[in-house]
C-alpha cells in the first residue's frame, strides 16, 4: 500500500469559523455541499474513505442533484404554516467543477549572466488502484449554483405564506428574492 502524506492547507481559528458559520450564505453553501456529497456517495456506492477520483460522469448527476434538492425543499416548504401541498422547480447555472490534487515543483535556474529564473511545474497527483488502473486524486469539487426557484403551494395565495416560503428558500439556497417565485396551486 502506498504511503499517504498529510498536508496542512490552511488553519482556521475557532473564532473565524464561528463568524463564517453565522452567515446564511455559508450555511447554504455547506448544506448544498452536504447534499451533493450524500448524493454522490449514495448513488455511486463509494465509501467516504475512497482516495480515487471519480470521473465527472460518475461524480455528478445534475438531474439527481436537482431532484434531491427539489424533494428536500418540497418537504421543508410544505411544513411552513399555511403552505400545504408543495411543488418545487430549480434551475442551475453551469455544471459541477472538479479540482484535482497537484504537486508543485519549483526550479531556480542561472543562465550564466547572473540572472536567475524561477519556474513552477504542476503535476496532477495520480494513484494506482488495486486493479492496476490509475486515477487522479480529487481535491475538491463544486456543485453548480441554483439560479432560480419556482414554488407552487396550496397556500401561495397568502402574502404571508409567500413571504415565509421565499425567506426559507433564500436561507436554504442563498438565492436572491428576485429569483424566487411563489405561486398558488390550483
Amino acid at each position: 500500500m502506498a504511503d499517504k502524506k498529510k498536508r496542512v492547507v490552511g488553519v482556521v481559528s475557532g473564532a473565524k469559523l464561528k463568524k463564517a458559520l453565522k452567515s446564511k450564505k455559508a450555511l447554504a453553501v455547506i448544506a448544498i455541499g452536504a447534499v451533493a456529497c450524500l448524493l454522490f456517495f449514495s448513488s455511486s456506492g463509494a465509501s467516504a474513505n475512497s482516495a480515487n477520483a471519480p470521473s465527472p460522469a460518475e461524480a455528478f448527476d445534475a438531474d439527481a442533484y436537482v431532484h434531491a434538492l427539489e424533494e428536500r425543499l418540497e418537504s421543508i416548504i410544505s411544513s411552513v404554516g399555511g403552505a400545504g401541498r408543495t411543488r418545487v422547480m430549480l434551475t442551475l447555472d453551469g455544471s459541477a467543477e472538479y479540482y484535482y490534487q497537484t504537486d508543485a515543483k519549483e526550479t531556480d535556474e542561472n543562465d550564466g549572466d547572473a540572472k536567475y529564473t524561477r519556474s513552477s511545474d504542476f503535476d496532477t497527483v495520480i494513484v494506482k488502484n488495486s486493479d492496476g488502473s490509475e486515477s487522479p486524486v480529487l481535491a475538491s469539487s463544486l456543485s453548480p449554483s441554483v439560479t432560480g426557484v419556482v414554488v407552487v403551494c396550496r397556500g401561495g395565495g397568502s402574502s404571508e405564506v409567500r413571504e415565509n416560503v421565499s425567506n426559507a428558500v433564500r436561507a436554504l439556497l442563498g438565492v436572491p428574492a428576485n429569483k424566487i417565485c411563489v405561486l398558488k396551486m390550483s
